[in-house]
C-alpha cells in the first residue's frame, strides 16, 4: 500500500492544496518539493506527519529523538484566525491497493470474527482526519472513512453488501483494522542532527529508552538485511551469553555478516562522495559484548589502520551520512506488510555538490524500497527524471519578486503545483516563475529563446522536411524542427522541455519501431508528454504511411538520390538521404511530383495546427 494523494484544508498557512504522490501512470516513488523560503514546503511536510489514521503507531520515530512531538490541534490553526476560529481542520490521505493489499484484506476479514467475505475492494481509500473547532477551542476530533470500502456477503448468506460507515456496522469496522495494518508509516526527518549511539542494547528490559529502542529495531533491520529469518534475541543475545563454542562461532560468522553489509552500505557510498580517498580500504566491524549480569551490547567502529574508532569519534560529514543510510535504507526494507514514508527536509544542504548528486542516487534506490518527500533549495538535488511528481509551493504572504522574512499572516495562502503545470501556466511572470528557475538554476532570458518545436525521430526526418520548409515551401513556416538520433533518443531533450514548460511535439514514425518508441517515451514520461507523441500516418491522416520517406513517390526519391549519384536506378535509402542533405545545404530546388509536394505540405501544416492547438490549450497562453 501506499500513499496516493494528501490534501489539507484550512491547515497552518494552507487554505486548501493537495499533492498527488502517484500519478495514475506514473511508477517514481519519489516527489520533490521546490520554492523560495517561507513558501511553505516544511509546513506541508509538518502537515503529512500530523496524519493520523485512527490507531496509535507505538514505533519510535527518528524525530522523537530530536524532541519533536506531535502538535496540539490548535497548533493547525492559521495564525491570522487563532483569536476566533470557527472552521474545521483536515489532512485527508488517500491510499492505492495493489492485488497482494487486496488479498491481504480479504484474508483477514475472513479470519475475523465476523467472517464476512469481501468480493471486491477499491483501487484507492480516502481517510480524513477533521478537527473541528468553536471560538478556536477544539470540540471535535475524529478520524473518518467516507469512501466506499468495497462490498462482500455473510458466509450464510448471498446477498451483496457494500461496505460503508452506513452499513454492516462490524465488518467496516474489521475491513478498516485490516487497512491500518497496510497503512505506511511516516518518518519525518526535520534534519539529522543526532548521533547514532557509542552501543545499543541488544536485549530487552522494561526501562529501555526511546533512542535505545530505536536503535535496537534497527539492528533487526540490518539483520533480517543479512538473514531475513535471523532475530536478534536468537541469533546475537543468547549467543552471545552462551558460553557453547558453536554458539561463539556462530555470533562471529553474524558480526562479521552484519559489519560487511554496513561496510558496503556506508563506506562505499562514502567512497563513491568523497573520491575513495579518506576511506578507501576502510571497513567496519560490528562489536557484541555481554555483561556478567548478562545484558548484550552491540556497537559499529570503523578500522583505520591498526586502530578502531567509534562511529561518533569521525567527522560531524560522516556522522550524518552514517546515521542518513542506516535509518533510510534497512527501515525500508523491513519484511512487514506496512511500508514507509519519509519525509526529508532540506537534506544535505550542508554537504557540497557533487556530495548532493551522489545522495540523489541514494535516494533513488532506497525510493525502490519506500516512498520519499524532500524538500530542496539545490539544483544538485532536482532529477529531471522526476518532473511529474516535482511541486512548487509558493505563499500568497511572500513576495516572490524579493528576498525577505516578512511574511504577513492574514495574506498566507500556501499553494502546491505541479512543476509542469506551473511553468505551463506561468511562462512569462518572472515573479511566479523564479523560485522554480532559482531551483534549476535557469534564466528567464535563456529561457524566452527557447522555441516551440517538432521534434523527429531520426535526421532523415529532419531534412526532409526542413527542406521542404526552407526550398519549396511558398509560406512562411515557423515551424522549428529539432533532430533525434533515431527511435527512443530524445529522452534527454524532452526533460530538457518539460523542465522549461516549453510547447513541443514529436513526430515519429508509424511502424513497429515508432510505436516502441511512443510506447518508452510514454513510460517514461507519463501522461505530460503522451499526447504530444505523434505517429506520423496519424499527422498524415494516412493509415499506410509508415515512414517519412513514403511521403514521396519512387522518382522523387531518386531525385534525390542522383544529387549524389547521378546514375542511381534504383532506390537506396542511405543514398537519397544524402541526398535531401545535400539539397538542403546547397538549396537545390528539386521538382517533386504534384502528389508528393501536396502530402509533404500537409505534413507541415498539420504539423503547425498541432503545435499551436497545443500552445493555446495551456492556461494562461
Amino acid at each position: 500500500m501506499k500513499f496516493a494523494k494528501f490534501e489539507f484544508v484550512n491547515f497552518k498557512g494552507i487554505k486548501s492544496a493537495s499533492v498527488w504522490l502517484l500519478p495514475a501512470e506514473g511508477k517514481s516513488n519519489i516527489a520533490t518539493l521546490v520554492g523560495l523560503n517561507e513558501s511553505g514546503k516544511t509546513t506541508i511536510l509538518e502537515a503529512i506527519d500530523q496524519f493520523y489514521p485512527g490507531e496509535v503507531d507505538e514505533e519510535i520515530k527518528p524525530k522523537n529523538l530530536l524532541g519533536i512531538v506531535d502538535q496540539d490541534p490548535f497548533d493547525f490553526i492559521p495564525i491570522a484566525s487563532r483569536d476566533n476560529f470557527n472552521d474545521s481542520i483536515e489532512i485527508i490521505a488517500t491510499v492505492r491497493l495493489d492485488d497482494a493489499d487486496k488479498e491481504f484484506i480479504r484474508k483477514g476479514v475472513a479470519r475475523s470474527a465476523t467472517k464476512f467475505r469481501v468480493t471486491s475492494l477499491p483501487d484507492e481509500i480516502e481517510i480524513t482526519n477533521r478537527y473541528t473547532f468553536t471560538s478556536s477551542k477544539l470540540t471535535e476530533s475524529a478520524t473518518l472513512w467516507p469512501s466506499l470500502l468495497g462490498e462482500g456477503v455473510t458466509p450464510q448468506g448471498k446477498v451483496t453488501h457494500r461496505i460503508t460507515a452506513g452499513g454492516r456496522r462490524m465488518d467496516w469496522r474489521t475491513v478498516i483494522n485490516e487497512v491500518r495494518k497496510l497503512m505506511p508509516r511516516i518518518w519525518y526527518f526535520p534534519n539529522f542532527l543526532f548521533d547514532f549511539p557509542e552501543e545499543v542494547q541488544l536485549t530487552q528490559s522494561d526501562d529501555e529508552t526511546p533512542e535505545n529502542r530505536l536503535f535496537r529495531n534497527l539492528m533487526q533491520d540490518i539483520l533480517s538485511s543479512v538473514d531475513p529469518n535471523a532475530t536478534i534475541q536468537e541469533h546475537i543475545v543468547d549467543r552471545a551469553v552462551s558460553s557453547a563454542g558453536s554458539d561463539r562461532a556462530s555470533l562471529g560468522q553474524i558480526r562479521s555478516s552484519i559489519g560487511g553489509e554496513v561496510t558496503k552500505s556506508v563506506v562505499a557510498r562514502w567512497n563513491e562522495m568523497f573520491g575513495g580517498s579518506a576511506m578507501e580500504g576502510k571497513r567496519i566491524f560490528f562489536e557484541v559484548e555481554a555483561s556478567p549480569s548478562g545484558v548484550v551490547t552491540g556497537k559499529f567502529v570503523l578500522e583505520d589502520g591498526i586502530e578502531m574508532f567509534s562511529i561518533r569519534e569521525r567527522s560531524l560529514g560522516f556522522r550524518w551520512f552514517f546515521v542518513y543510510l542506516l535509518l533510510t535504507t534497512y527501515r525500508a526494507r523491513r519484511p512487514e506488510h506496512g511500508g514507509i514514508v519519509y519525509l526529508l527536509d532540506e537534506p544535505a544542504s550542508n554537504l557540497h555538490s557533487s556530495a548532493q548528486r551522489v545522495l540523489l542516487d541514494s535516494l533513488q534506490r532506497i525510493g525502490e524500497d519506500a516512498q520519499i518527500i524532500y524538500t530542496t533549495h539545490s539544483q544538485h538535488l532536482i532529477n529531471p527524471k522526476w518532473l511529474e511528481s516535482t511541486f512548487v509551493v509558493a505563499n500568497g504572504a511572500a513576495d516572490p519578486s524579493k528576498i525577505t522574512a516578512e511574511v504577513l499572516s492574514r495574506r498566507t495562502d500556501i499553494s502546491i503545483s505541479r512543476y509542469p503545470d506551473f511553468a505551463y501556466q506561468h511562462p512569462g511572470k518572472q515573479h511566479y516563475f523564479q523560485p522554480v528557475l532559482d531551483v534549476l538554476a535557469y534564466r528567464p532570458t535563456d529561457l524566452e529563446l527557447v522555441p516551440d518545436v517538432v521534434m523527429t525521430e531520426g535526421k532523415s526526418d529532419y531534412y526532409l522536411l526542413e527542406y521542404y520548409i526552407q526550398v519549396l515551401s511558398d509560406s512562411s513556416s515557423k515551424i522549428h524542427l529539432m533532430p533525434g538520433r533515431g527511435s527512443g533518443s530524445l529522452d534527454e531533450v524532452i526533460r530538457l522541455y518539460l523542465g522549461w514548460g516549453r510547447n513541443f511535439v514529436v513526430l515519429l514514425d508509424s511502424d513497429k519501431g515508432g510505436e516502441d518508441a511512443i510506447k518508452h517515451y510514454g513510460k517514461e514520461f507519463g501522461r505530460i508528454a503522451q499526447e504530444r507523441l505523434l505517429g506520423l500516418a496519424q499527422v498524415c491522416q494516412d493509415p499506410t504511411t509508415k515512414t517519412i520517406e513514403s511521403l514521396l513517390a519512387e522518382e522523387d526519391r531518386l531525385a534525390f538520390q542522383r544529387l549524389v549519384d547521378p546514375d542511381a536506378s534504383t532506390w537506396n535509402k542511405r543514398a537519397w538521404s544524402q541526398g535531401v542533405e545535400h539539397a538542403l545545404a546547397v538549396g537545390s530546388r528539386v521538382v517533386l511530383s504534384k502528389a508528393a509536394s501536396t502530402r509533404l505540405a500537409a505534413t507541415v501544416s498539420a504539423l503547425e495546427n498541432e503545435l499551436r492547438m497545443r500552445r493555446d490549450a495551456l492556461p494562461g497562453a
